[in-house]
């Protein structure tokens, strides 16, 4: 029998549905019995990992080249740059996302300097890691750390404050101990133009609350309100026309 011509259009219209349901069938075949799962899922838009997704943030401040955050559990996080392992995560690689300190448990509280990092714990110690090039870090060295290590002979230490290339330490008693570059007295041992690889006392001045250390001097804050200056080659002095001051620094 001659096919008429309406049934012969059916024949290819009828062959071209089977393969493209062949097809169809394949493709789907592909994506879940060659495709594992997790490889589908890298295609998805890339998310921060490297911190939890509900992290609160307790604080946070930025550095020259870096920032840090103190989650409410007290853990430490850091992102930026770390070409001198400023992060305190065990290498030199740059990270734009947060990713975890390890090996401080609760921070009390964290500063940031040029190119180095201050932790205070909450048990009153003083952890520093990053360039180390003058003392920085107050470990006796001059050797840079990738990782926070505690500076000795410190305790019952209440605040810290990060410099240039200098450190500074509050303790509970109102004195203050510094270390690092000291090329203008700005640490107030009376000394200029040196190094101090462990902390000096500052014994020019006592009863004090805070301290704001900047490049090349710092400021103090003492307990009756009135701020002094340390450093531009000067010796301790108190800055007139201010008193009961209550805080001090870029950010009051």
């Amino acid at each position: 029998m001659i096919p008429t011509r309406r049934q012969s259009r059916s024949w290819p219209l009828l062959g071209r549905c089977l393969t493209f349901a062949l097809a169809l069938i394949t493709a789907v075949v592909f994506a879940v019995v060659v495709v594992p799962p997790q490889k589908a899922a890298a295609a998805a838009p890339n998310r921060c990992t490297s911190s939890p997704p509900e992290l609160s943030i307790a604080s946070a401040l930025g550095g020259d080249h870096s920032t840090f955050a103190v989650g409410s559990d007290g853990s430490l996080w850091a992102w930026g740059t770390n070409g001198y392992g400023q992060l305190g995560v065990g290498n030199y690689n740059d990270s734009s996302v947060p990713v975890h300190v390890s090996g401080l448990g609760a921070l009390l509280a964290v500063s940031a300097g040029e190119d180095h990092a201050l932790a205070l714990k909450s048990d009153g110690t003083v952890w520093a890691w990053g360039y180390n090039a003058y003392g920085t870090l107050g470990d006796g060295t001059t050797i840079t750390r990738t990782t926070p290590e505690q500076v000795a002979g410190l305790s019952n230490v209440v605040s810290v404050a990060a410099g240039e290339y200098d450190s500074f330490a509050l303790k509970s008693d109102g004195t203050v101990w510094a270390w690092g570059w000291d090329d203008a007295g700005q640490l107030g041992d009376g000394a200029t133009g040196v190094y101090r690889y462990v902390p000096v006392q500052v014994t020019a001045l006592t009863g004090i609350t805070a301290v704001a250390p900047d490049p090349h001097s710092t400021l103090v804050l003492k307990s009756d309100g009135t701020v002094w200056t340390m450093g531009n080659s000067s010796p301790p002095a108190q800055v007139a026309g201010l008193s009961s001051v209550t805080a001090i620094g870029p950010s009051v």
